[in-house]
């Protein structure tokens, strides 16, 4: 609740510290999810780790016998007790402490080849949004082939709402598909945002910042209606029915561009706002002071859009892994020579001659070197060299 004896400045900075606290809260809740999911990967790992590896200890006399492994075993002399043992062609080291051995490093090979893994994974990965980046339905379906990700709508929409290294158009442009299982991915986005306590201007900035907002007018009609559906899930009671809070979602996007497009001369006054949206709620007006700290909170902030982090095709086009000139020959034609070869595009009779950048999967063509932006750009997958 808002005291009644405060200023419109007063109550303008205690709506801004409000949303600054649930915009923390939202933050310190991610970072609790990650280091959640950290530790679930860690001890999973131990698990794996104790599996691969046992130790199991035989008195024979002044001898202690080292079982490592299904398949391997050495055997090594009593040791004094805090005494490092390593056995070298096992690749384990052993620390012996009050007469009993504790196992202080895994096998060396395991240990080689579990990383190993894990770049191989890696580098899957970095793939697979390169090529959603660029295709989004083609990027979600290499990662779920490699079993980088479950062909379940739920975990695909936590790949889209971590965002990481994803270009947020294509996050956009992957949500707003009217495909049934697009759809159901949307509405699984966006149960993972949390609106409660939050005024629908605030929300709309979270929900905003977490893509970008496509131009087709369906896309963007089923994106707002699953959002007013989560926001009145969270907000029982703010609003007479979803309906409602879709209509003034979309008032308050309008009035962010009349108020901030330089290309809008006529800017709305908040009486003009408050006039707009009578009769919205069911029929009913809303109250007055809700719509003018809405409008006043546009008017204070425009919505932030957010800009690709540089993830996307730029990335590939300005850090290739290898360029070069690439001469293309038609059938049948030889090229007088490679010295004789221009810049400017043609070397002899049938050939054509276009600068490329390569980068993983992505042959890019450009027409000079100084090209910023690609003409082209081709996967190379078993089907294209062919």
């Amino acid at each position: 609740m808002v005291p009644s004896d405060l200023t419109a400045e007063e109550r303008q900075e205690l709506e801004n510290i409000r949303r600054r606290k649930q915009e923390l809260l939202a933050d310190i809740q991610r970072l609790k999810d990650e280091i959640a999911e950290v530790a679930n990967e860690i001890e999973t790992l131990g698990s794996t780790e104790e599996s691969s590896l046992s130790v199991t200890i035989e008195q024979q006399g002044n001898a202690d016998t080292r079982n490592v492994s299904a398949s391997a075993s050495k055997v090594l002399s009593q040791q004094s007790c805090g005494q490092i043992v390593t056995g070298r062609d096992l690749g384990v080291c052993i620390l012996v402490a009050a007469g009993k051995p504790v196992v202080r490093y895994w096998i060396e090979a395991w240990e080689v080849e579990h990383s190993q893994k894990n770049m191989q994974r890696n580098k899957q990965v970095a793939m697979g949004r390169k090529k959603f980046n660029m295709d989004p339905k083609k990027g979600i379906q290499f990662l779920i082939e490699n079993d980088l990700l479950k062909n379940t709508c739920e975990d695909i929409a936590q790949f889209l709402y971590k965002g990481e290294g994803l270009n947020k158009t294509a996050i956009g442009d992957y949500l707003g598909e009217r495909d049934e299982f697009n759809i159901q991915v949307l509405h699984a986005f966006v149960e993972l945002h949390e609106f409660t306590d939050l005024n629908l201007v605030q929300a709309l900035r979270q929900f905003l910042w977490s893509f970008r907002l496509p131009g087709e007018a369906q896309k963007i009609d089923r994106m707002m209606e699953a959002f007013a559906q989560r926001y009145c899930q969270c907000n029982n009671g703010v609003f007479q029915s979803t309906d409602t809070c879709y209509v003034l979602s979309f008032a308050i996007i309008m009035l962010n561009t009349s108020l901030h497009n330089p290309n809008v001369k006529d800017k709305p006054t908040v009486e003009r706002f408050i006039a707009m949206n009578r009769g919205i709620n069911d029929g009913g007006d809303l109250p007055e002071e809700l719509l003018r700290n809405l409008y006043e909170s546009i008017k204070n902030e425009p919505f932030k859009i957010p800009e690709d982090d540089g993830n996307d095709l730029t990335h590939t086009f300005f850090n290739p892994d290898r360029e070069g000139w690439l001469l293309k020959l038609v059938a049948g034609a030889i090229p007088s020579s490679v010295s004789s070869t221009t810049h400017s595009g043609t070397s002899g009779k049938g050939s054509h001659e276009t600068y490329k950048s390569l980068e993983g999967e992505s042959l890019n063509l450009l027409d000079t070197t100084q090209d910023g932006q690609a003409d082209g750009t081709c996967l190379l997958t078993a089907d294209t060299l062919a």
